[in-house]
């Protein structure tokens, strides 16, 4: 929220975060309309409107911020954030850099960065408490590098090779997200006697 906005928004980005895990349940709950498209139109269980509920209200919120920016004007012109590049970019490329666009980005900035980092520590915590050497490497290599008397800074981490190999683990073992980036086929092949036509697309399971 800092790189994006300059600063915590301590109430803000709570109830953004809290809006936005909302939504991404829903994303992963069934629709009846999803598989039988001819029923979307009944909305069974409220989903569509608990989905348009949400949306508004997080696009109220990132509306705000966007404002908050462009109402300081002369502020944001000196401002390091991402908003305020953006809005910078809005004077003099405005069809491109659109509200909507801006808050789209800011939007996909903070799923990404929300769920990916707890998702990872939590994974992570469970791993160690069940290997209790591994833990116990782990606390000695930190011990020795780091000490008691500081917390742990980025430049630290290339000396953290221990470390460093228990989060690639944890991340092999537990990726952050279920799908890579979707892939499309260029051409027709064929894939252990499936035929997949040209322009198919691919979403790979982690």
């Amino acid at each position: 929220m800092r790189m994006i906005a300059g600063k915590q928004h301590k109430p803000k980005a709570a109830k953004l975060h809290g809006l936005l895990q909302e939504l991404l349940k829903l994303g992963v709950s069934p629709n009846v309309g999803d598989f039988f498209p001819f029923l979307q139109w009944a909305d069974f269980f409220g989903y569509k409107k608990k989905v348009v509920k949400l949306t508004r209200e997080i696009d109220g919120l990132l509306q705000g911020l966007v404002d908050e920016h462009r109402r300081n004007k002369y502020g944001f012109e000196k401002e390091d954030t991402m908003i305020s590049h953006l809005l910078r970019l809005q004077e003099s490329e405005a069809q491109y850099y659109t509200d909507e666009i801006i808050k789209g980005i800011v939007q996909d900035m903070l799923l990404g960065g929300i769920n990916t980092e707890f998702i990872t520590l939590e994974w992570s915590m469970a791993h160690l408490l069940n290997n209790l050497n591994t833990l116990q490497k782990s606390k000695s290599e930190l011990d020795f590098h780091i000490g008691h008397g500081r917390l742990l800074d980025e430049t630290d981490l290339p000396r953290l090779h221990y470390v460093q190999n228990v989060i690639s683990e944890t991340l092999r073992l537990n990726p952050t997200v279920p799908l890579l980036i979707p892939h499309i086929s260029s051409d027709r092949c064929n894939v252990l006697g499936y035929n997949i036509p040209k322009g198919t697309i691919l979403l790979v399971n982690v």
